[in-house]
């Protein structure tokens, strides 16, 4: 009998951990449709100018000035949660001179991991 608690005891805790989890963030948005399993550096380059700078200044959290900037540099870069490209995107017009450098982050299967100014 004590046996069987132990299962149903298991069995309930694992049927409930998924709603445990944060289920309410929508996923990512996708910066580039990849080819092949990894994304290479001009599809992740081409999805940050068509759909991520656009979409930061239609939600106003850049400049207007950033609309239509191509990135200026993109390598891929080891973290703790593995590798990623960083995509760098430089705008001489944007009034704060602290954020003229913008970081963009992208998984290598090619989801938007992070944006900033500071590039950590």
């Amino acid at each position: 009998m004590r046996s069987l608690a132990k299962v149903l005891s298991f069995l309930a805790v694992i049927s409930t951990s998924d709603a445990l989890a944060h289920g309410d963030h929508p996923p990512p948005p996708k910066v580039a449709t990849c080819k092949a399993k990894d994304c290479l550096k001009d599809e992740v380059t081409d999805g940050v100018a068509a759909k991520i700078i656009p979409m930061l200044v239609e939600n106003g959290k850049i400049e207007a000035s950033w609309k239509g900037l191509k990135p200026a540099a993109a390598e891929q870069k080891e973290f703790k949660r593995g590798k990623e490209w960083v995509v760098t995107t430089k705008n001489d017009k944007a009034v704060d001179k602290a954020k003229q450098t913008l970081y963009i982050f992208v998984t290598l299967d090619g989801s938007l991991a992070g944006v900033n100014f500071t590039g950590q």
